[in-house]
């Protein structure tokens, strides 16, 4: 027995002693391994520590973008919380535009950052010195720590406009009843069409298909995209045939795909870009859309006033007979409805000049004459065929135009506004017409025969509504009510010019096609609610000046929006128009919009690689 243990106690050691070479050797090794493994981890702390400097310096410039436009004088940033303590305490580097953080956890390990900020955010040049800085960017030159390892980046941070898509809407984007459909923009990063529920497209994914939706980009650029966070659908008839629609998914949206990529039919593909599309249904996340107010649009400072009614432009021969001779004369007018007051009719007296009338009786008119429709009225005649309207400074660059809001000449049957003034309405405005084949135009920019180079503004507090024209650049706004533009032309008449450019702002804004043949603007078209473009619909003017809607066989034939059009709250809809062409170009939105209020700012992050 006594043999047997000294056995076992020989092979226990010996086993142990076997263990501990065999452990030495793997410990020895593996040595290289380990150290690289430890290396490895104090990297990427190293890592960690340079993104939550980035991620700071983000927050910051998005907050405040003029946050490292100037040296800092010193400033200490305490943002620990908890037992134990957790989060950063930041340096902003005395005389420089640099900040030191260290990172703060319950390892009590020496984790940081280092970063130089070259802020060149708002600046539409690029920064050469002391680094190149692209426009409307912030370069950040980053250094990570942690015990002893070093993580050295850079990552250019760029300014993002407040709306990034030709189309966005809150609800549903309709898009079925046109014929053609392009989505196309000058941005190669930033060509999307939105929507926070569905998209909907006409009759182009199969069979003997009526309608095309082409979607293109910039050679080399993103694809174009068709952004939905419920589903793409598409109409399973043709327009005439009602209005049945499918989701599109599996096969079909992969079909879908390659119809929008085939760029065979439909718009021809302006020179320079390619058919390049994407489809992208039942994201999971939001398109946060940020409610544009009217302090934030670039607009005139100096206010003009204009009594709030409906300015009615009415035209027709008028005949009566004195000492049994007859006269006829084509009478232009503008009445005027206020509530609360006796109408005004102003009228054109310069044709009763020109015919060679019978003396005129007290109130310019020739006698024997009755006004149609003028009972109780008070009738202004115009010598000159000039209406003055409200009241404002006089331009100094346009002497003619005088202390007011708005002129009207009845030569040209336009409107004008005060050049470099916004025209101030308390209440709903209507300007409406009853002649179909020459509906006014009311222009909003002061270059008329090239006497200012001035934007106009027109501002209710009510609803606005203009049958008619818009001509030039400026903005209509519609504070708290809808925006209604009754188009006999295009919205803005020389829409080719880019800078002829333009805001539509209301709680709904609606643009109906009339029957003329193009609707187009150049800038950004906004709704509180919803937005709409609407061809196929006739509109006249009733005897009590209410408005009358009447379907039509006649399409528009363009639709052209260069710039954004945006539904904050509601759905987006363009109907019976045979080409629409949605552009994004984020110019419009520089020039017309503030940005983000107390100087906040969207950036996104374009790049993040090691330095040279």
């Amino acid at each position: 027995m006594k043999k047997s243990k000294g056995i076992a106690l020989f092979l226990v050691l010996g086993s142990t002693g076997v263990l501990a070479v065999m452990l030495g050797a793997f410990v020895t090794v593996n040595q290289s391994n380990f150290s690289t493994m430890g290396a490895s981890f104090r990297q990427r702390e190293a890592l960690h520590a340079a993104e939550t400097g980035v991620r700071f310096c983000q927050y910051k410039l998005e907050h405040d973008k003029t946050w490292a436009k100037n040296k800092f004088s010193g400033a200490e940033i305490d943002l620990v919380q908890g037992t134990p303590p957790r989060g950063l305490k930041v340096e902003e580097l005395m005389l420089k535009t640099a900040v030191r953080g260290a990172v703060i956890d319950d390892t009590g390990l020496d984790q940081g950052f280092e970063i130089e900020i070259y802020n060149n955010l708002d600046n539409d040049a690029a920064q050469n010195t002391p680094r190149v800085v692209p426009p409307d960017s912030a370069l950040l030159v980053v250094t990570g720590h942690s015990q002893g390892f070093q993580n050295r980046c850079e990552v250019l941070l760029k300014g993002a406009p407040i709306y990034d898509s030709s189309m966005t809407a809150n609800v549903d984007v309709n898009l079925t009843g046109n014929k053609n459909l392009q989505v196309v923009s000058v941005d190669p990063l930033r060509n999307w069409i939105r929507a926070n529920r569905d998209i909907v497209l006409g009759h182009f994914v199969e069979g003997a298909t009526t309608e095309n939706v082409t979607m293109s980009t910039l050679a080399n650029a993103p694809p174009s995209v068709l952004w939905a966070k419920g589903d793409i659908k598409h109409s399973l008839t043709p327009v005439s045939g009602g209005g049945t629609y499918e989701a599109l998914s599996g096969a079909k949206l992969e079909q879908a795909r390659q119809k929008i990529n085939s760029g065979a039919n439909g718009i021809p593909l302006p020179a320079g870009y390619n058919a390049n599309g994407s489809l992208a249904t039942r994201s999971s996340l939001n398109n946060n859309i940020y409610k544009l107010k009217v302090s934030d649009l670039v607009v005139p400072y100096q206010e003009s006033q204009l009594e709030a009614g409906s300015y009615y432009v009415s035209s027709a021969p008028v005949s009566w007979t004195v000492n049994g001779q007859e006269y006829t004369v084509p009478l232009r007018s503008l009445s005027i409805y206020r509530e609360g007051q006796p109408p005004e009719i102003h009228y054109d007296h310069s044709a009763f000049i020109a015919a060679n009338l019978p003396a005129a009786g007290p109130d310019g008119l020739p006698e024997g004459f009755e006004f149609p429709n003028s009972a109780g009225a008070v009738m202004v005649p115009h010598d000159d065929g000039v209406v003055r309207l409200g009241s404002g400074p006089a331009p100094a660059d346009w002497p003619a135009f005088g202390p007011h809001a708005m002129i009207y000449a009845f030569a040209n049957n336009g409107f004008q506004t005060n050049p470099k003034t916004m025209v101030k309405v308390d209440g709903d405005l209507n300007i409406f017409s009853n002649v179909v084949d020459q509906a006014p135009v009311v222009a909003l920019t002061g270059d008329q025969d090239g006497q200012s180079d001035g934007s106009g503004a027109i501002r209710t507090t009510g609803s606005l509504g203009i049958m008619g024209t818009v001509a030039g650049r400026g903005s209509l706004i519609a504070e708290s009510g809808d925006l209604n533009i009754m188009a006999t032309a295009a919205v803005d008449s020389d829409w080719t010019d880019p800078e002829n450019k333009v805001i539509l702002y209301g709680k709904n804004v609606s643009i109906w096609g009339g029957d003329k043949p193009v609707v187009a603007f150049n800038g950004l078209a906004y709704a509180q609610e919803n937005l709409s473009i609407h061809g196929g619909v006739q509109l006249t003017v009733n005897p009590d000046r209410t408005l009358s809607f009447a379907p039509s066989a006649q399409k528009l034939k363009t639709v052209w929006i260069n710039g954004a059009a945006v539904a904050a709250t509601g759905s987006l809809k363009i109907d019976s128009c045979d080409n629409v062409t949605a552009l994004y170009n984020d110019y419009y939105l520089k020039k017309f919009t503030k940005g983000l209020p107390q100087n906040h700012k969207r950036l996104e992050q374009m790049w993040w690689r090691s330095p040279d």
